[in-house]
């Protein structure tokens, strides 16, 4: 739980690794719900299936154009400082 809070902090702040990570874990969650032998209580399947949905949802979203876009600003802003201070200064 805490590690999904750090991701979701980290998207936050645009750390495009995190989005990455952040899919990687939905595949994984995919992975475990409808593979695994093992059959949890319904009430904990169905909250399994929740989160799913869920965090499909928050891939759709971090995947989608805008979401790029948000994601370079920060890298555009960057090169903008950089260019300002002059590279022989850094």
């Amino acid at each position: 739980m805490a590690f999904n809070f750090f991701i979701v902090y980290k998207i936050y702040n645009r750390k495009n690794w995190a989005r990455i990570v952040l899919f990687i874990l939905l595949l994984c969650g995919i992975y475990a719900l409808f593979f695994k032998k093992d059959k949890a209580l319904p009430i904990l399947h169905s909250l399994s299936i929740f989160e799913l949905t869920a965090q499909i949802i928050a891939a759709i979203l971090l995947l989608s154009k805008e979401s790029a876009t948000w994601f370079s600003e920060r890298t555009r802003k960057i090169e903008e400082m950089v260019a300002e201070i002059g590279t022989d200064k850094i």
